[in-house]
């Protein structure tokens, strides 16, 4: 399927609001109009406990039997998601990586929604949190930042550049470590930001990559 703008907003405002279980399947039908879970270099993530329905990024059809369910950690388990190494040919195409891209800065966003939500009642050295300079100018940096990633994707789409977008992918895990500071140690609970960092990870290190030398490191990753 052609990327567009539109599929990269939707990209981004999907990571920010959806949760995983959603996501997976969108992701799947962005790509190949098929309401599935990806199979990238033979990899997959899906709704934990059910048969699932999987495409490769060429859109034909994989059977579940391929799959060989790989051991859930904690962050999965609270996720209701599985991984699983697939017996299939399939390797990654350009815009897979672009809208992977758009989703991670969605999540990035979502993080710093859940911080901004963590610390807007909280008082410290007499004011509010919120209101300190430092506080203020970190949230305004990376929503700034997310902004300028967000135009840079849609400049490399009207360009016609979709090769390997490496240093956006950088750029976002750099953001998203900022942006998990901001939270500090409540952000390690269970459905925090430490949490959601760790499901974009993920989605790079599934479906962000493209050359078979990255796609060892994707293996011991997952």
């Amino acid at each position: 399927m052609n990327m567009t703008a539109e599929i990269l907003d939707q990209a981004y405002a999907v990571g920010r609001k959806a949760t995983p279980r959603e996501l997976l399947p969108q992701l799947g039908f962005w790509m190949t109009g098929k309401n599935a879970c990806l199979v990238s270099q033979g990899l997959t993530m899906f709704p934990a406990g059910d048969s699932p329905e999987l495409v490769n990024v060429q859109g034909e059809t994989i059977a579940a039997s391929h799959c060989t369910r790989l051991p859930q950690d904690r962050i999965l388990r609270h996720l209701a998601l599985e991984t699983a190494t697939v017996d299939a040919q399939s390797q990654n195409e350009e815009p897979l990586s672009l809208a992977v891209c758009a989703i991670r800065l969605g999540l990035t966003t979502r993080i710093l929604d859940l911080s901004f939500n963590h610390l807007k009642d909280r008082k410290s050295f007499g004011q509010k949190t919120t209101r300190h300079q430092l506080i203020k100018a970190s949230f305004s940096d990376i929503y700034g930042d997310v902004s300028l990633l967000k135009q840079q994707l849609h400049y490399r789409l009207d360009s016609g550049d979709l090769s390997d977008p490496d240093e956006e992918h950088r750029q976002i895990t750099q953001l998203s470590n900022q942006a998990e500071k901001l939270m500090g140690g409540h952000g390690f609970l269970l459905g925090n930001s430490h949490t959601i960092s760790h499901f974009s990870m993920l989605l790079y290190s599934l479906f962000g990559k493209s050359s078979s030398r990255e796609q060892q490191h994707t293996h011991s990753a997952v």
